[in-house]
């Protein structure tokens, strides 16, 4: 399945990454998609919480239980997901 509507997702975080290729007029596959997810899972944004740094995986790896998992259909980019929430949960 290709996808070209950020809406498929949602308000995910995901959404701006979509957003930023229908932009540019290009479809966005579930591998794309997969891959930008894996990368943020593996190397995941801090926030500051009472003056304190911590990182938001856990976000992330809700977010691609709820919204994104869901939503694919490529049989690879799932179970390539599946295995990157295997080794962060």
């Amino acid at each position: 399945m290709r996808i070209f509507a950020w809406w498929k997702f949602g308000n995910s975080f995901i959404w701006k990454f979509i957003i930023k290729m229908a932009e540019r007029n290009r479809e966005i596959s579930d591998i794309e998609i997969a891959l930008q997810l894996a990368f943020h899972i593996e190397n995941p944004c801090t926030v500051e919480v009472n003056g304190r740094t911590e990182n938001i995986r856990d976000f992330y790896l809700r977010e691609l239980r709820e919204y994104v998992l869901p939503k694919l259909t490529n049989p690879y980019a799932k179970e390539f997901l599946q295995e990157v929430i295997k080794q962060y949960s």
